[in-house]
């Protein structure tokens, strides 16, 4: 199925939305909702095919959610990993990084 605008995941409570493409160099918003409190949550984004891999600070926002801001150094699938004290496991998403937020086409 194709992504299409936003994409979410969750387990148990905090669930994760994140776009499905983004433009590489541009800043970017992750939201972690079912939680306002950004301590014992640990957040990474990596390249899935690459040494690049960025913590991500999740910050209070209005409401019952976080945000972290992050940009992407280079075209490619990146991995979201959200982890927390309060989880049984990690949570993760892909995001897509290409040339004016555009996925390639589908094969």
């Amino acid at each position: 199925m194709a992504c299409r605008g936003e994409s979410s995941s969750s387990c148990g409570f905090i669930p994760i939305v994140l776009a499905c493409a983004v433009t590489p160099g541009e800043t970017w918003s992750l939201r972690i909702t079912g939680t306002d409190d950004p301590s014992g949550i640990d957040c990474t984004v990596a390249a899935v095919d690459g040494p690049a891999r960025r913590r991500a600070l999740p910050h209070a926002e209005d409401g019952d959610a976080l945000t972290a801001d992050v940009d992407l150094p280079g075209a490619g699938l990146y991995r979201v990993t959200v982890g927390a004290d309060r989880l049984p496991s990690p949570l993760t998403q892909l995001v897509f990084a290409g040339p004016g937020g555009t996925r390639p086409p589908e094969g």
